[in-house]
């Protein structure tokens, strides 16, 4: 009986959804080097994602989650507070005289 991670990874350890949704082909498991540069960017996010040669993610998740863009921009949005709604004018409440 086979008990290795690989057939007990039922989730794509970026996204937490199942494999079973979506195209089989988006499917990968990155060598070494792509299991390190997915742990260098989850460092970089400040996130405790660990990623070892072999274990599958969806291959969209890993590209979008190793985008130096996209760390960027996703801290600067986890740094910068909300900002405020912009009032439209169908939030105006119009008085009749």
């Amino acid at each position: 009986m086979d008990t290795s991670a690989e057939t007990l990874q039922e989730t794509c350890p970026l996204c937490k959804k199942d494999f079973g949704e979506g195209n089989p082909s988006n499917i990968c498991k990155p060598l070494k080097k792509g299991a390190d540069k997915v742990n260098e960017a989850s460092h970089k996010r400040g996130r405790d994602y660990v990623v070892a040669e072999g274990i599958r993610v969806h291959r969209d998740c890993r590209k979008l989650y190793t985008n130096e863009r996209d760390i960027q921009t996703s801290l600067k949005r986890a740094t910068e507070p909300s900002a405020a709604r912009r009032k439209s004018r169908r939030d105006r409440v119009f008085e009749y005289c």
